[in-house]
């Protein structure tokens, strides 16, 4: 291309009006050219999507939801308007789900509060949870499909995070670049709702439990020893959910993400600090009856490593919107 920008150029013994028409043909082709280059690149980036979506429906038939979460996943970071792949990346998410055994589990601590206590043996039935957090591009798709509007994030207590944050949910579409984000401000009967949407229910704290420790009464999902680096909590200075998953080194021994920090997650159990005294070995399903409040566990994104042991419970009276709460899913499984 030097050659045409040298014609640009006025050459001894050539007439202004010569000089003049090389020009112009010479700036001509260079935007020519930039156009040509500029149509490549579109084509390319088009080609690209489309061959991510193509591979997206390839693992979905193959039922390799993780496989296809992923691509449709570069398809939305990169044009989440692109065919159906909003749809198609919410139901991957749904469907990749981590299997729990049938089987006893130390649930408890007698270390840790007194609502923790006795640590004792708990038999559960097999089940499935969510092996993520549900995210925006989930809660959008129900949203839509039920009518409803999104979650008010920023109301109440929470509203000056607003200035640190992102903006709020527009109706049924989430902050923008923020599809893999896990669902905040979810109230515990929209959380009921969602779950039985999708043909599952919330977990039982003993669920939830069992699916962040395992077997063997680990303080972590990972172990006993905290690492700063496995979770997003207060020690990572985000001050901010993450993206689901952005944390593999802290998956619980059955392959759940997040169960430590991020967001707080409801459990469909009400609260009783006593409920470990009375509780049935088998298959516990909470109290009958308590205070009204609603079990949260795991911890946020602000809160203390001691708040993210697997073992602790915290709960709350309050169902209006907290940037500080998400959810997962669970459903019953056989074998």
């Amino acid at each position: 291309m030097l050659f045409l920008v040298r014609g640009c150029i006025l050459r001894k013994g050539d007439t202004a009006m010569s000089q003049s028409k090389r020009s112009v043909f010479a700036c001509l082709v260079v935007l020519f050219l930039v156009g040509v280059v500029g149509a490549c690149i579109g084509f390319c980036r088009e080609s690209r999507k489309a061959a991510l979506y193509a591979a997206g429906e390839a693992a979905m038939v193959a039922r390799r939801w993780d496989e296809a979460a992923i691509c449709f996943q570069s398809v939305v970071d990169a044009d989440p308007g692109y065919a159906d792949v909003q749809n198609r990346l919410a139901e991957a998410l749904d469907n990749s789900v981590a299997y729990v055994p049938g089987g006893e589990f130390v649930m408890g601590s007698d270390t840790g509060d007194i609502d923790e206590r006795p640590q004792r043996l708990v038999y559960l039935d097999a089940f499935e949870i969510d092996r993520y957090e549900v995210t925006n591009v989930q809660y959008r798709r129900f949203l839509m499909a039920t009518r409803r509007d999104g979650p008010r994030r920023w109301e109440g207590r929470y509203e000056h995070l607003a200035l640190k944050g992102s903006p709020d949910w527009d109706g049924h579409a989430y902050p923008p670049g923020e599809a893999m984000y896990p669902a905040s401000g979810i109230q515990w009967q929209d959380a009921i709702a969602y779950c039985a949407w999708v043909g599952k229910r919330l977990p039982t704290e003993a669920e939830w439990e069992k699916a962040a420790r395992g077997t063997d009464g680990r303080t972590y999902p990972w172990g006993d020893a905290w690492d700063a680096g496995r979770a997003n909590t207060s020690d990572s200075g985000l001050q901010y959910p993450e993206r689901v998953g952005s944390h593999p080194s802290g998956a619980s021994p059955y392959g759940a993400l997040d169960m430590a920090g991020n967001l707080w997650e409801w459990v469909s159990d009400l609260y009783d600090r006593q409920y470990y005294g009375y509780a049935s070995a088998s298959n516990p399903a909470g109290p009958s009856s308590g205070t009204g409040e609603r079990l949260l566990r795991g911890g946020a994104w602000d809160s203390s490593a001691e708040q993210a042991r697997t073992s602790y419970r915290n709960a709350t009276h309050f169902f209006g919107p907290n940037f500080r709460v998400g959810f997962r899913c669970a459903r019953s499984a056989s074998g």
